[in-house]
Parts: structure tokens; sequence; C-alpha cells
């Protein structure tokens, strides 16, 4: 084969891996929004604000993420908490039914 096609072959894999990659976390900011707003408000303070999911898509022509919102500063300190604190009780809750299906699993295969 012709080194320039290996090379457009090479190149044309790289670009498809990035835009594999792209898409992969963009499912995940989506799935993370899915997440906070339903098991987030279940386990919401008193009096917290409810968090919604967006109701429409984000616009990747500006690149207008939750994440650019989070880093440039749009966000309070008090949200940025917030936030942080439902993920990561997202992540125990997680974490949590997990190993309590594993217990179950290995109590049925007894």
């Amino acid at each position: 084969m012709n080194p320039r096609i290996v090379n457009a072959y090479k190149e044309g894999f790289r670009l498809k891996r990035e835009e594999d990659n792209a898409f992969a976390y963009l499912q995940g900011v989506y799935f993370r929004d899915a997440i906070a707003s339903t098991i987030g408000n279940v386990f919401k303070k008193k009096g917290a604000k409810a968090v919604e999911y967006p109701s429409k898509p984000y616009d990747l022509s500006e690149g207008a993420t939750d994440d650019n919102e989070y880093n440039s500063g749009a966000l309070t300190e008090a949200e940025k908490r917030r936030k942080t604190e439902m993920l990561f009780g997202t992540l125990r809750l997680m974490q949590a039914n997990y190993e309590l299906s594993k217990q179950q699993d290995k109590r049925e295969s007894e």
C-alpha cells in the first residue's frame, strides 16, 4: 500500500477515536444530570432547591455544557459544593447498592 494511504487511514482512525471519546463524554454528562435529578433529589436536604434535568440539549456550537459553567465561575461556591456533595452522595449510594447485590448473589450461590 502507498504510505500516504496508510497515513490517511491512520489519521481517519485517530479522528474517529476522538469523535467516539467526545460522544462518550457527552453521554456521561447527560447520564450524570439524569442521576442528579432523580436520586439526588431524593436525598436533598429539606428546603434545598430541586435539581432539574435540562429541558433542552446542551448547545454544542458554543461549548456551553454544565462543566464549562462549573469551571467558569458562573456557579457560586455554595452551588459548587452542593453539586459536588450530590455527586459523591450518588456515588456512595451506587456503591452501597453494588455491595448489597454482591452479598445477595453470594447468599443465593450458597
